[in-house]
């Protein structure tokens, strides 16, 4: 996917071209017919969810990382939705989590004690 793209891992997983498709074309229909086009463009998504939890991980960040990793990993991860505020509020997370994260390595190697 695009590098700008607002796609998740997991919709680019879940969400097809077609599906774009059909949702581009939502507006374009008549307004008795937009609900019933929606459901099933909902229906598709939902059934392609189940076939990827279904398969093997498909998502497996959370299996190959440490704790922290993963943490760090998902913080950054969201950053790329949130708005600038909520980005600064990340960085100060992520910052408080890196000092947290040292102290634990100086304390499990006697260093400042």
């Amino acid at each position: 996917m695009d590098e700008n793209s607002l796609f998740t891992p997991f919709d680019e997983i879940t969400q097809t071209r077609e599906l774009q498709m059909l949702k581009t074309i939502i507006p374009y229909m008549p307004h008795d017919s937009q609900k019933q086009m929606t459901l099933m463009v909902h229906y598709i998504s939902l059934m392609n969810s189940m076939r990827m939890i279904d398969c093997a991980p498909a998502l497996s960040v959370a299996e190959t990382e440490s704790m922290a990793d993963r943490r760090l990993s998902m913080l950054n991860a969201l950053k790329k939705y949130c708005s600038k505020s909520e980005q600064d509020t990340i960085d100060n997370l992520l910052n408080i989590f890196s000092v947290l994260d040292n102290r634990e390595i100086y304390d499990k190697a006697g260093i400042f004690k």
